[in-house]
């Protein structure tokens, strides 16, 4: 049985509590203590029989409850977006490629992974549709040249897809390849959207590859690149199976990875929710718990609003960390923003300076907003659905007899 502590006096057990679903949001500023008071306990406490997935920045955190995982049996994986060489898996969106839709959303997904910031941009969406195009090209022709294609296998042929002038047309490195290609199958999706790209005029051409050189750049770091070329992609299915926890470490202080690690929660949110389709009770072998430190930064993950209103029903639950309402806000939109918040039937509400936070929780809890953000650091608010809402300390991890055997000298 997973008790998990939500405060001193507060724990969370699913298992029992058949009318609620696993969604935790927890809103708190920098310093709150949503690592050490709910994601360490998360940790200790949630991992005997559940499996998970965990973003975090500290590499410390990792190695120690990584330790304890295999202990328990658990197959501990770790991709490491800071670090290459201390993980043993990569992701590769290109790995989860069945259909041709899948490229699309792929490359729409990459091409927009700036969305919140184009939004309110004046530039003409033209740019960013061709690039999506050129991109399902690039995917498609890697597909075909390649029976284990990788996306550093994509990230090759768009420095081969370079235009250089011909008169009004453009001429490129791949052109011999494509007309090959062209002759074996005439009419596959990676042909046909090579065609439109080609046809461009030279200087349209040139715009469109630009276009699409800043959202590589931003997605696919110099670390990530090599992870998919040196690693093996993590294998959803055999995760879902196999009693599994995967950690994803970023940087603290650099952030050019967020926005690949989002591309990977689209992808583990899509490809688990499918296989959970698939079984006889539509629910994964074993229950999968994915906990999303900093949820509201980097870039939006596609569909998130639309998932985690199913996440129960297949067995998936999510912990999402974040500083404030006010950033989910920003980062979604005000209507997927409310979405995902009225989807997690646990919320909890560390000290804050943001007021818009503090009026949610004040209407919550009926307190005056003073209160709310005068509140001390070691006190929290727990709101449960269809329980009393409750004011608890924060949990006290360090003096938890399993943090205690985890970091013990002798270990």
């Amino acid at each position: 049985m997973e008790n998990i502590p939500l405060g001193r006096s507060t724990t969370f057990t699913p298992e029992t509590e058949t009318g609620l679903n696993g969604n935790i949001l927890v809103t708190g500023g920098t310093g709150a203590g949503k690592t050490v008071s709910v994601m360490e306990p998360l940790l200790l406490h949630g991992t005997f029989d559940s499996n998970a997935i965990i973003s975090l920045t500290k590499q410390r955190l990792a190695r120690e409850y990584g330790r304890m995982l295999e202990e328990r049996g658990y197959h501990v994986y770790y991709l490491n977006t800071q670090d290459p060489d201390r993980g043993n898996v990569c992701f590769d969106p290109v790995h989860y490629i069945c259909s041709e839709d899948d490229i699309q959303n792929l490359a729409h997904n990459i091409v927009m992974c700036n969305s919140e910031k184009k939004t309110n941009s004046r530039m003409d969406p033209y740019w960013d549709e061709s690039a999506v195009t050129l991109l399902c090209a690039l995917i498609g022709i890697a597909l075909m040249l390649n029976e284990n294609a990788t996306m550093y296998d994509v990230l090759k042929l768009y420095e081969k897809a370079a235009p250089r002038e011909d008169s009004y047309s453009i001429r490129t490195d791949l052109d011999s390849e494509m007309e090959r290609l062209a002759k074996l199958a005439p009419e596959s999706f990676a042909v046909r959207k090579w065609h439109i790209y080609s046809c461009l005029p030279y200087r349209t051409g040139s715009c469109v590859y630009s276009s699409l050189a800043a959202p590589l750049e931003q997605m696919f770091s110099e670390n990530c690149r090599r992870m998919i070329a040196d690693m093996p992609s993590i294998d959803f299915r055999k995760f879902a199976e196999e009693k599994s926890v995967l950690f994803i470490l970023a940087s603290p202080v650099n952030m050019s990875s967020y926005r690949y690690i989002n591309l990977f929660w689209s992808a583990a949110f899509k490809e688990l929710l499918e296989y959970a389709q698939e079984t006889e009770d539509q629910r994964l072998p074993r229950k999968v718990r994915m906990c999303c430190d900093d949820f509201a930064t980097g870039s939006v993950i596609p569909h998130f609003d639309e998932y985690i209103s199913i996440f129960r029903e297949c067995g998936v639950s999510c912990v999402l960390l974040l500083q404030s309402e006010t950033q989910l806000n920003n980062m979604y939109g005000e209507q997927a923003a409310r979405t995902i918040i009225n989807n997690c039937d646990t919320y909890i509400s560390m000290s804050t300076m943001d007021y818009d936070t503090a009026v949610s929780v004040s209407k919550r809890i009926d307190l005056p907003v003073k209160e709310v953000l005068e509140m001390p650091v070691d006190k929290i608010c727990i709101f449960r659905k269809g329980h009393r809402a409750v004011i608890d300390r924060r949990y006290d991890t360090y003096e938890d007899p399993l943090y205690l055997q985890v970091h013990s000298s002798d270990r």
